[in-house]
């Protein structure tokens, strides 16, 4: 399964934003569930404009899991699909 995680900032009124809409900042495509929450951990600490992280199945365009930026600043997972393979569960905080 080929996968593209989304990343979207807090810039919502950018009128270069990508094809997801508002706000959405950059995408890359992995190739495996933990590959898409290394990236949401390591572009969680490099770019802290980054609000909310979104993987989807790339040949469906499924939702698999999302990831927001809290208040305090973690970032927890929000949504998981029964498909998703990683390890993040709902609610826990990184870092």
């Amino acid at each position: 399964m080929s996968l593209k995680l989304e990343m979207f900032d807090a810039d919502t009124a950018n009128p270069e934003h990508g094809p997801r809409g508002p706000g959405h900042a950059a995408g890359v495509e992995v190739d495996y569930d933990y590959q898409a929450e290394q990236w949401v951990q390591d572009t969680s600490q490099d770019r802290p404009k980054f609000v909310r992280w979104e993987l989807y199945d790339a040949e469906t365009n499924t939702l698999l899991a999302k990831w927001e930026r809290r208040a305090d600043k973690k970032v927890v997972m929000i949504e998981r699909s029964p498909a998703f393979r990683g390890e993040w569960a709902i609610g826990v905080a990184f870092p």
